[in-house]
């Protein structure tokens, strides 16, 4: 389907309008070459200016992190000794409330024990005082009935 009219484009004949085309791009568009220049004059000045600087301080980092390092291990080997210590200290103390609460535990059973005895005990006294009262009132209840027949037999009513 192509046009009866249509010219073919030879690209022979285009080859120095695109090498132009492509130098005109080069130079207004492509700007690597300059910033690449740039970029090592700026790396060049930069490692010159601060890398004594930079070095000195990462001289001083690294000191810092192997004193931070030896703090540590120090502070873990005291850690290990001393763990030991502390923890038979504490299982010691745990042992020791432990016998403590046997102890209250087992005082407060015979307490109870003690209490309920002492209730059921105050229970059959009241029971006996009781028991006393109401053959006391009944002996006064006769006492009374006897006096009263016989004081009804003195003076007949």
């Amino acid at each position: 389907m192509s046009a009866p009219n249509s010219k073919k484009i030879d690209v022979g004949s285009m080859a120095p309008l695109v090498k132009e085309l492509g130098q005109l791009y080069t130079y207004y568009f492509d700007h690597s070459y300059y910033i690449q220049n740039e970029i090592k004059n700026f790396i060049r000045e930069f490692e010159t200016k601060r890398g004594e600087t930079d070095t000195n301080l990462l001289a001083q980092s690294l000191t810092a992190i192997q004193n931070a390092s030896n703090a540590c291990d120090t502070c873990k080997q005291l850690g290990e000794a001393t763990l030991d210590d502390y923890l038979s200290k504490v299982k010691l103390s745990i042992e020791k409330a432990n016998a403590t609460l046997a102890k209250e535990q087992e005082w407060s059973d015979k307490r109870r024990k003690t209490r309920e005895t002492h209730m059921i005990q105050e229970e059959k006294e009241c029971d006996e005082f009781l028991a006393q009262q109401d053959e006391a009132k009944r002996n006064i209840d006769l006492n009374i009935e006897e006096k009263k027949k016989q004081l009804q037999a003195e003076y007949q009513f």
